[in-house]
Order: C-alpha cells, then sequence, then structure tokens
C-alpha cells in the first residue's frame, strides 16, 4: 500500500465534501488558475484513467500531493483550538440588576439605625444604664418598633419594613444551615448562646494561676510519691417527693419511652431545711514516669498529673461541713495512698471559708492532718477569690447532676403520707429522730444512682455520713477549736493542746497568701517522728519558688524550671495585692506572711502577746 492510499480515509479540506465512491480517495488542492479543483485517484490499481477528464494545469503528481497531504495531517495534530480572550475585568459592563431594589437604595440610612437599635439595647448597655428603660435586649418586634421610630420617613414613604426584611439583615442564627445564605449579615447581632463563664476581675489572678501551675508542675517532679486532691462541696441536693433533687431546667440527656418519658409537677414545693451537702475529692496522679512538655513559647515543663479517682461523701443537714468534717473524710483516702508510696499531698480549693488557707483554725486542722498521716511535706493552696470554676473538681459536679435529672429523692417513711416536718403533734426529739431516718434513706438512695456513675474512666466512689454520727471520726471538736482561737487569749492559754498546735506551726509551716507549705525537719526534732524524711522533697518546698515576671516574655511569669534555677524573690512579692499594702512579714517567724493589718493584729495577741 502507498502513502497515498494510507492518508485516504482523511478529509483534507472541510469546504469540499469527500466522494462517495468507496473505490477512490479526494485530494483537494488550488489549480494554477487559483480556482478549487478536485483531483481523483484510484486507489486499487492506476491513476491515468482519469488523467483524460482533467485539466492538465489541474494534475499534480502522487509525490506532490503525497507531501501536501503529509504537511497537512502535521498540521492537523498539532492543532489546538484558541479561546476568544474576554476583555479585561475593570472594563466589563456590569450586569444589570434584577428584582426589587432594596430599601437601602430608598433609605440609605437604615442599617446604621439598627445598628444604633442593636447597640442600645445590648447586654453591657443594660448594665451600665442609671435609669431603667424595660428592656434587656430586644425581640424583632421590638426592633422594628424602634427603627421605624428612629427613621419614620419608612413608613411615609409608603414602605413596609416587615419582619422577616429586619431579621434577614441581621447574622444567621446558624451557619451551617443552607437558609442561612438568606442572610445578608449588615449588622452583627443574632440570638446569642448562654453563657456563665464571666469571673470577677481580679489583679492577682495570674498570680494565682501561675502559683497553682507550680505546684501542680512539683507535684509531677515527684512522680509516684505524690498525689493531689482537689476537694470542694457541690450544691446541695433536695430532699421531697414533691421537689426534684436538682433543678428543673437541666436538660435531660437519658433515654426514655415515649409513654414514659419524665413530667414533672408545674411547680417545686420543697421542704425547708430538707437538703444533702456532697462533698467531693479527686485524686490526681502522675502515670508511670516523669515527662515533659513545652508550651507555646518552646520553654519545658513537667506533665501535670490527671484525674485517677473521685470520692463523694454526703452529709445530712444535721452535720455540719467545716474544715475538720473535711480531714475527717481525707484522712483514710491520705493514710492509704502514704502506705503506697506516697510523701508529698497538694490540696487545691476554691479558697471558700471550709478551705481558706488564711484562716487560722483551718491551717490547725490542716497541720493535724500532715502530722497524722507522717507525710514528709505538703502544700494547701487555692484559686484566685472568684475563679472557683477553674479548681478540678468542678468537672466533676456534670455528670453527678445528670444522673439525678428527673429523680425525687423519698422524704417520708414507709407507712406515712406526709413528711416529719409537716406532721403536727411531734415533739423535737421525735421529729429529729424520723427526719435521721429519713436522711440516711434518701443518702443511699442518692448513692445507688452516683455509684454507677464513671469520672475519668473509673467509678465514683460514694460513701454516707449517717445522721448524728459524727462522733467516731478522728477529730470532733470544731466548736471548741474555732472558739479558743477566736475568743480571748486568756481562754486560748488554757487549752495547752491548742497552744502546742500554735507552736507547731511556727516551727513546720510557711504561710503565705492563699497558699500554706508544711514540711518535716531534716533532721527531724521532737516531732518529727518516724523514718527520715526525703531531703530533697523538704528543701523543695521549704525554698518553694515565687511566681515572678519573665524577662524574655512579656506578661509571663517564669516557668517553673526557669524559677528552681533562678534567684529566689521575696515570697509573693510580685502579687498587686501584697505589693500594694506592703505589710511584710513576722519578725519572729519570718515564714508568716501577713495578709491584712487585721491579721497583723491578730497573729501578734495569739502569737507573740509581749510584743503587744
Amino acid at each position: 500500500m502507498t502513502r497515498m492510499e494510507l492518508f485516504a480515509p482523511f478529509r483534507l479540506m472541510e469546504h469540499v465534501p469527500p466522494p462517495h465512491s468507496e473505490s477512490a480517495m479526494a485530494c483537494h488542492s488550488l489549480s494554477a488558475t487559483g480556482r478549487p479543483s478536485t483531483v481523483w485517484y484510484s486507489s486499487i490499481t492506476n491513476h491515468s484513467q482519469f488523467e483524460h477528464s482533467l485539466h492538465k494545469e489541474d494534475i499534480k503528481t502522487l509525490g506532490e500531493m503525497d507531501k501536501e497531504n503529509e504537511s497537512y495531517l502535521s498540521s492537523w495534530l498539532d492543532y489546538s483550538p484558541k479561546r476568544k480572550r474576554r476583555a479585561p475585568r475593570e472594563t466589563r459592563r456590569e450586569p444589570r440588576p434584577t428584582g426589587r431594589p432594596p430599601l437601602e437604595a430608598y433609605h440609605p440610612n437604615l442599617t446604621n439605625t439598627i445598628k444604633y437599635v442593636v447597640t442600645e439595647n445590648g447586654y453591657e448597655a443594660h448594665r451600665r444604664r442609671r435609669t431603667p428603660v424595660g428592656t434587656c435586649g430586644l425581640t424583632i418586634a421590638e426592633m422594628r418598633k424602634q427603627v421605624i421610630q428612629a427613621e419614620p420617613s419608612i413608613l411615609q414613604s409608603g414602605h413596609k419594613l416587615c419582619i422577616s426584611a429586619l431579621r434577614r439583615r441581621l447574622e444567621a442564627p446558624n451557619k451551617k444551615h443552607k437558609a442561612s445564605t438568606l442572610y445578608k449579615g449588615y449588622v452583627a447581632a443574632k440570638i446569642p448562646h448562654k453563657r456563665n463563664d464571666l469571673r470577677k476581675d481580679n489583679p492577682n489572678d495570674h498570680f494565682y494561676s501561675s502559683r497553682v501551675k507550680y505546684v501542680m508542675e512539683a507535684a509531677a517532679m515527684f512522680g509516684d510519691q505524690s498525689m493531689v486532691l482537689s476537694a470542694d462541696n457541690k450544691n446541695k441536693v433536695r430532699v421531697g417527693s414533691t421537689t426534684l433533687a436538682v433543678d428543673r431546667r437541666i436538660n435531660i440527656r437519658r433515654i426514655f419511652p415515649n409513654d414514659d418519658a419524665p413530667n414533672y409537677l408545674d411547680h417545686d414545693f420543697p421542704n425547708p431545711g430538707y437538703l444533702l451537702t456532697p462533698s467531693g475529692y479527686l485524686e490526681m496522679r502522675t502515670s508511670g514516669a516523669v515527662e515533659t512538655t513545652k508550651d507555646e513559647h518552646g520553654r519545658p515543663h513537667y506533665r501535670l498529673p490527671t484525674a485517677t479517682a473521685a470520692h463523694v461523701v454526703l452529709r445530712g443537714p444535721t452535720n455540719k461541713c467545716t474544715i475538720e468534717s473535711h480531714m475527717n473524710d481525707m484522712l483514710p483516702l491520705v493514710q492509704q495512698r502514704v502506705s503506697e508510696g506516697v510523701k508529698f499531698l497538694v490540696i487545691l480549693s476554691d479558697g471558700g471559708p471550709d478551705f481558706n488557707p488564711n484562716h487560722l483554725p483551718n491551717q490547725v486542722y490542716l497541720a493535724r492532718l500532715f502530722r497524722k498521716t507522717g507525710l514528709d511535706a505538703m502544700v494547701a493552696t487555692t484559686y484566685c477569690p472568684g475563679h472557683s470554676a477553674l479548681n478540678p473538681v468542678e468537672h466533676l459536679w456534670a455528670p453527678l447532676t445528670n444522673a439525678l435529672v428527673g429523680v425525687y429523692l423519698p422524704d417520708t417513711l414507709p407507712g406515712e403520707a406526709t413528711p416529719p416536718c409537716k406532721q403536727s403533734g411531734l415533739t423535737p426529739d421525735q421529729r429529729g429522730e424520723k427526719e435521721a431516718t429519713v436522711f440516711d434513706t434518701a443518702m443511699e438512695c442518692l448513692a445507688t444512682y452516683w455509684r454507677q456513675v464513671k469520672y475519668s474512666g473509673f467509678p465514683v466512689t460514694v460513701e454516707t455520713v449517717p445522721c448524728g454520727e459524727e462522733d467516731g471520726a478522728e477529730w470532733n471538736e470544731y466548736k471548741r477549736v474555732h472558739g479558743a482561737l477566736s475568743g480571748p487569749v486568756n481562754q486560748l492559754r488554757q487549752c495547752q493542746d491548742i497552744t502546742s498546735e500554735l507552736q507547731y506551726l511556727t516551727q513546720h509551716m510557711e504561710r503565705r497568701v492563699g497558699c500554706l507549705l508544711f514540711s518535716r525537719c531534716v533532721p527531724a526534732c521532737e516531732q518529727c517522728q518516724g523514718p527520715p524524711p526525703d531531703a530533697k522533697l523538704v528543701n523543695m518546698v521549704r525554698t518553694f519558688p515565687s511566681p515572678q515576671p519573665s524577662t524574655a516574655i512579656d506578661d509571663h511569669f517564669v516557668s517553673f524550671l526557669e524559677a528552681l534555677k533562678a534567684p529566689q524573690s521575696e515570697a509573693d512579692a510580685h502579687m498587686p495585692s501584697v505589693a500594694e499594702k506592703r505589710l511584710g512579714r513576722c519578725s519572729e517567724c519570718r515564714a508568716y506572711l501577713y495578709t491584712s493589718k487585721t491579721n497583723k493584729a491578730s497573729h501578734s495577741r495569739i502569737f507573740h502577746p509581749k510584743q503587744r
């Protein structure tokens, strides 16, 4: 087969259609005269039989046609269509708007008016007002009314500012929904989600948080030899057959059958004083070897302890919660861990009256726990006042509260229809006995719900303290201790056991603002009996660093590892309140830092009466 026979199926020129004969092929070219012509060649035998019917000037040899076809085929294979170039964007004609013109075309100040109305009804604007206006926030109908009052030309011009048009100028309630494309977002306003993470402004907040971080890292530095206990009380749980145990506004997160879902009474009818107090203790330990990590500035830190076990102790209204009751709760937990090798204890609390380290009765009972358990060192510190939500045990209350949604705790005895507080004809002793039985039954019922809850992968342990049975506890003399420490000095001198405990405090406790550091003596003194303590641990606690500003990073304190290597500054010297008051330390016991003028006077009266 010749090359021309190979190229026979191709259509060489678009303006001339190919022939319909099966035994020939068409090659199109221009004749010497310039007119288009068609030359036919046989694809089987020879081409001479066609030559006599063609003009001589139109005849080309097979070699010429072969070259011409070969050139055209090459150009056809290399062909790429060219797009028509559009005009530059700046010179294009904008599409003509369609539909009805927006209201802003007739009222250019409409968006600014809406912004003004929304801003004047904001939350902070409402709090700043000295005279009430009757609104905090706006409904869409109230917004329309105020916008029309501020821009009366809208109605005068015959336009209707409908609610949907006004709503579309705000932000979309949920940008994930497809309908959010209808909202223009001219005004940054919408119905917000409820929030309750606002805390009181306190200039000492940064210092307190840094010190808690130091203490947590100190516990992590000693690994299995340390333990952290985060302690606090939960909101009281109500007892009553006509009032829910927890707030009715809490969302239901459990599955119920459709025909047997919770249906609360339209009102709560609580019994006065029928309240249970849960005390929580969250145990935090370091897992395995001591590990370090880095913060956003590249500074190394010890990996903080994590929650390992949660303990809850329930008490009725006849048993008061004080520092004494908390120490009684902690004592068996700490003793068990000490038997397992724990030498260092950290207690985190919210600084409430039960745990405030600045209160002298609390210092006495914390010292009792330290001496009774045989620890080498102990630190009791708090978060900044007003920032109790940072306490890790606060996270335990959410699952426990959810477990009580829809629960009514019984307030009557078997065979009785009314609670003891509503029964007439009972003597105080009879009523007290019946109510004690009611509270004990309610606490056992409550414990069955909470023992099924797990926190951080561990089941919650729940214990109940029967009403009136605090007599068997380790310490049961809070009224006497509190009365002696808050009464006249002569009365305190008659309590030799308490005065000896105060003497122990001056030798083994360092008192800072919101922080107490206990440590045994090296070498041991008469009151530090037992095996020799860990010298490294004791030295670290006795020279515990106080947060000081970083020179490398603005608005930051140095890290714990940096503070251990840096020169020690005066304790709490960089706490704003301490730097402002400049009350100093006790000249007799240098480990005692004054927190107020009243504290300075009471310390001198109790510890150094001869100097007054």
